[in-house]
């Protein structure tokens, strides 16, 4: 839970003063959260990645709708299937 959601929360929180100097120095700036299908579909015996991915989207969401108005843009993908070990046990 702590990486999926905590770690791309409080990194972008502690680069906040950074993001918004650079509003005004370059015109705006960006976040990009990596997400995944997890977070729309549940998988069985994937309960805590799913909810921690599902929370991951809606932080960005809300971050999304707080920082708009600063001028920093925030964004979340979503690449697809990758080939991990996770995914192995998911196919099997």
């Amino acid at each position: 839970m702590a990486v999926n959601m905590e770690g791309p929360l409080f990194l972008t929180q502690a680069l906040l003063p950074k993001l918004k100097a650079a509003t005004t120095t370059i015109g705006g700036a960006r976040v990009l959260h990596i997400s995944s299908g997890a977070s729309q579909k549940p998988y069985r015996g994937w309960g805590p990645y799913c909810t921690s991915k599902a929370g991951l989207n809606m932080i960005y969401r809300v971050l999304r709708e707080e920082l708009q108005p600063h001028n920093i843009h925030v964004g979340s993908v979503r690449p697809g299937v990758v080939d991990t070990p996770m995914q192995d046990q998911a196919r099997t």
